[in-house]
């Protein structure tokens, strides 16, 4: 029996090409590694309803952290196996605070009756167009003439999108007033290169707590698993985890963090990694 290796990797930038896919080569080291017997799974800021199209062809198995870590699910059933909400009172207030610098974000969250969904407004701008383009047909969405969550809602994330100049004022406000209640995440995104993410979530919704509760979930130490990642809503992973492997394209602040640097995402840097470590055979 194969003494299983622990190894959790973010999706867009990481793993995924620059074009959002998984390549064949890196298909298959990850399928045979499971076979194994590995512990292999990811760490995403998307939904597994934006993620499955790009990486179900991977027999996945081990729960999956999505949210940026606000969820973790199991794969195989799609069912929510534990979350951290924002409370519907500091949901409220941010959503009205952001109203007066002229943002209403896309809100993530469960419905009462527990499924996914994404609440909106008319969308504001060209890179929440091109969001929502992304995931046309997506069942999460939901159109409201004024987003507002109501008892029973859980709210994951409230996700503006929009220049960098035009979030910079409302993220500054939003931690002036709710530093110890949120977890804020500004980032440039990956895909709309002129359009920045502002992230509002639980204090407890980032990577480092959903790597510890993964590993009490797959029964490992956190200091057993190898993290895999580019960014900086990878850093919680790079603190929490064990062996600490950025891709060439990654953030220097993530770099300077890591045990081993290896080749950029578009040419697979993470499956030869695994490949190779995991002594798994597959030739390119």
């Amino acid at each position: 029996k194969v003494n299983p290796h622990y190894l959790l990797t973010d999706l867009d930038g990481t793993l995924l090409r620059s074009d959002a896919s998984v390549s064949d080569f890196t298909t298959e080291v990850l399928t045979r590694g499971l076979s194994e017997g590995h512990i292999i799974s990811f760490a995403t800021a998307r939904s597994y309803v934006s993620a499955k199209p790009l990486v179900g062809r991977i027999p996945w198995s081990a729960p999956i952290i999505l949210y940026n870590g606000a969820l973790i699910l199991d794969p195989q059933t799609e069912q929510v196996i534990c979350g951290q909400f924002l409370s519907l009172g500091i949901a409220n207030q941010v959503l009205n605070l952001g109203r007066q610098f002229g943002q209403v974000p896309l809100v993530f969250g469960l419905d009462v009756e527990g499924t996914q969904r994404v609440w909106h407004e008319n969308l504001q701008n060209e890179g929440q167009r091109q969001f929502a383009a992304s995931r046309q047909g997506d069942p999460r969405f939901r159109i409201s003439e004024h987003v507002h969550m109501v008892d029973g809602d859980k709210t994951m994330m409230l996700t503006y999108i929009a220049r960098e100049e035009e979030l910079l004022s409302l993220k500054d406000a939003i931690f002036a007033g709710f530093a110890d209640d949120v977890h804020i995440h500004f980032t440039r995104d990956t895909y709309l290169r002129d359009y920045f993410f502002l992230e509002i979530s639980h204090p407890r919704a980032n990577k480092e707590v959903a790597l510890q509760t993964w590993s009490e979930l797959v029964g490992c130490s956190p200091r057993d698993i190898t993290v895999f990642g580019d960014n900086l809503n990878d850093v919680g992973l790079f603190l929490g985890g064990g062996t600490r492997v950025a891709v060439a394209n990654a953030h220097e602040e993530l770099k300077g963090l890591a045990d081993i640097v290896v080749g950029m995402n578009d040419e697979d840097g993470v499956g030869h990694y695994i490949n190779s470590e995991l002594k798994i055979g597959v030739k390119r």
